[in-house]
């Protein structure tokens, strides 16, 4: 699955890391994949200030995920309003939304992973299937069912 970009602070989690997390954080991660930015490979994390998006920061870190500023070893990216520097493991790929004219829409997803929903609660449409709902690169175009 991809997960739409969101228009806030966001922070952008790969879960499943080789370092011991601490059991809090475990917990803390199931109950957040309640709200439904989960897709079995990140998570996203959404405030509206940055201050909100801070604490969310400092409790994964705490619970054993690196941070930013261990570069291409961070397991979390922070990204305002979208934009933030993408680490080697996430991809943000430009989604194209068939029957549809909205533009410049875009999802994060891990690299190489062969996902085919998208998860948009921006838009109220919260899964959306790849070939014949939307599509994003590599493109597959429209799948007639």
């Amino acid at each position: 699955m991809a997960i739409r970009v969101q228009p806030f602070f966001s922070v952008v989690l790969r879960p499943f890391v080789p370092q011991a997390i601490a059991s809090s954080g475990w917990t803390m991660l199931v109950h957040h994949a309640a709200s439904g930015l989960f897709d079995g490979e990140i998570m996203v994390f959404v405030a509206m200030s940055m201050i909100d998006i801070r604490s969310t920061m400092v409790s994964l870190e705490r619970s054993g995920f690196k941070g930013p500023s261990n570069e291409s070893g961070a397991d979390y990216a922070l990204f305002d309003m979208g934009d933030g520097v993408m680490p080697s493991w996430l991809e943000k790929v430009a989604v194209t939304h068939f029957g549809d004219s909205r533009t410049g829409d875009a999802a994060w997803k891990l690299v190489n992973s062969q996902v085919y929903t998208l998860h948009d609660r921006v838009n109220r449409a919260d899964l959306s299937t790849k070939g014949y709902d939307v599509d994003w690169p590599p493109y597959i175009g429209r799948i007639n069912a």
